[in-house]
């Protein structure tokens, strides 16, 4: 199985508070993972995520990310390329993200839809999102469909209608177990030093 930080090359954050609206884009299949959550003071979520992706690069709105969250993305991925851009013109909110989806008809079902789509052609997740009020992760997918556009990759992704719940990413379990931020560190911890040990012996 390839890496995650093949799996998810991009991850565009937008944070109010202490809640986080996210899309993870593996690109490779095209499959976006939408969320949105709250968080506790230690970021615990959301350095679970980061522990759990291991995306390359993180898109955010100038701004949005304070030096705790900056420091948890710095220590768990390995040289991200952190893309601070624009929260007006470039990192859409969430009303933006709507009409820019729309207007851009990526989600119409044929040829002959017209130029401009509505929220009902959207794919399901989307719809359960806009409903259920989602600002953040709305937001956090106009973020990414504006950089995609700026790569020019917007059309062939987004149109593939591939977008997933975050439920269905996040969430590791074992039994019912699940595995949260400090405690993958943990065993990251344990597992360098097993593996340290392992070399140790046979030289």
């Amino acid at each position: 199985r390839p890496p995650r930080s093949t799996l998810f090359p991009y991850t565009t954050l937008f944070r109010s508070g202490d809640e986080f609206g996210v899309c993870l884009l593996e690109a490779s299949t095209g499959v976006f993972y939408v969320g949105q959550f709250a968080d506790d003071a230690q970021l615990t979520q959301f350095e679970t995520l980061l522990l759990r992706a291991k995306p390359r690069e993180v898109v955010y709105p100038k701004g949005a990310l304070d030096s705790t969250a900056i420091k948890l993305i710095k220590r768990h991925l390995a040289n991200p390329l952190l893309n601070a851009i624009d929260p007006d013109e470039q990192f859409w909110d969430a009303e933006r993200s709507e009409w820019e989806l729309n207007a851009a008809a990526y989600f119409a079902d044929t040829e002959t839809d017209g130029e401009q789509t509505q929220v009902k052609q959207w794919p399901e997740v989307l719809q359960t999102v806009h409903t259920e009020g989602g600002k953040l992760a709305l937001s956090a997918v106009g973020g990414c469909v504006w950089y995609l556009r700026s790569l020019k990759l917007d059309a062939e992704l987004v149109s593939m209608k591939n977008f997933r719940h975050m439920r269905d990413f996040e969430g590791e379990r074992i039994g019912s177990l699940v595995i949260d931020g400090q405690t993958l560190c943990n065993l990251e911890r344990s597992e360098e030093r097993r593996v340290g040990k392992e070399c140790r012996s046979r030289w």
